[in-house]
């Protein structure tokens, strides 16, 4: 009561504090240094050590945070500066729970069933071990997007801006174009984030709709040429014209072939080179001169009409690469 007393607190609380129930707090720990000897420093440092014990044993003991956390790539969320760099497990442990935004591995669960089931059905059976990297690459996304939009999906204003995203593929900085298309992806009720992806993580594009109503589209690294990512971008944008009523689309490379996908591939090619442009292909001047007139004139750049031209076979995929553009994405965002 003497020790109670002194620190201010309930008996109650004294009591779960000897039987490890409660946490030492500063204000504990300076009134332990003054009636039991020792600093506060020590007092503070023993619950550290207590608190790893504690998540030691749980990791031992406790098969489903062991097995979760060997489905997470936390190594690589540490390096990508994701999650802070800690060393206690305990920590580590809190860092990657807040990272998905949850208090324990059954929420998380209970949060990412729905998006696990919707990734493994997308993509092929070889994709499965990998699931953890894509979750961190999705989650990744959702923190990056938060607060740019709040508008639900319009399809009709989305169709109306392609052509103006269309046009961003004349530029060639991604410090200009990305925040424009950002700003136009945001006016039709689209958040887009362009995000590293962790090792494991294939991943070139993702889309899906959120509980709001927003769409949205997630874009890797993954290419460095401006004719893939564009190709990408548009396939992403023709799932949210076509069939923004289903849950997610992810391509990583290795994803089952489905009419959605061959639709999808179809509005991207027809976005980036309209119909009345493909016979223009066909009988271009094929010379560097050439390639760079008819993207001029077609108005994209010339690194996706070469892309266009090798993919349709009028043009060897060894010809006229110099002619793409390296895109020129950060390290890590």
């Amino acid at each position: 009561e003497t020790l109670a007393d002194a620190a201010g607190q309930r008996l109650e609380i004294i009591e779960d504090l000897l039987a490890g129930r409660a946490k030492v707090t500063k204000k504990i720990a300076q009134t332990l240094a003054e009636h039991l000897g020792a600093s506060e420093t020590f007092w503070l440092d023993r619950e550290s050590q207590y608190q790893d014990d504690l998540t030691r044993r749980r990791l031992l003991v406790d098969d489903d945070i062991t097995g979760w956390l060997s489905e997470i790539p936390v190594t690589e969320l540490i390096n990508l500066q994701w999650v802070p760099a800690v060393k206690r497990p305990a920590d580590r442990l809190d860092a990657i729970l807040a990272y998905f935004g949850v208090d324990s591995v059954t929420s998380w669960r209970d949060s990412y069933r729905g998006l696990a089931s919707a990734v493994s059905f997308r993509t092929s059976p070889v994709f499965g071990s990998h699931l953890g990297a894509v979750l961190a690459w999705l989650r990744r996304g959702q923190i990056l997007s938060e607060g740019q939009t709040t508008r639900p999906l319009s399809v009709p204003h989305l169709k109306r801006l392609l052509p103006q995203m269309r046009a961003l593929t004349r530029e060639k900085s991604t410090e200009k174009f990305v925040p424009a298309l950002r700003a136009l992806c945001n006016e039709a009720g689209v958040a887009l984030a362009v995000v590293a992806t962790p090792k494991r993580c294939r991943a070139s594009g993702a889309t899906w709709i959120t509980n709001t109503g927003t769409g949205m589209c997630l874009l890797s690294y993954r290419y460095k040429t401006d004719d893939q990512f564009w190709f990408t971008f548009f396939h992403e944008m023709g799932h949210l014209v076509l069939h923004s009523e289903r849950s997610l689309f992810l391509e990583d490379g290795d994803e089952i072939r489905t009419s959605d996908e061959a639709e999808a591939n179809d509005f991207a090619g027809r976005i980036l080179i309209p119909d009345e442009w493909r016979a223009s292909l066909e009988s271009a001047d094929k010379s560097h001169k050439g390639v760079i007139r008819l993207a001029r004139e077609i108005g994209v750049s010339p690194g996706i009409v070469v892309g266009q031209m090798q993919h349709s076979g009028l043009l060897p995929v060894t010809w006229l690469n110099k002619l793409k553009r390296r895109l020129d994405w950060p390290s890590s965002p």
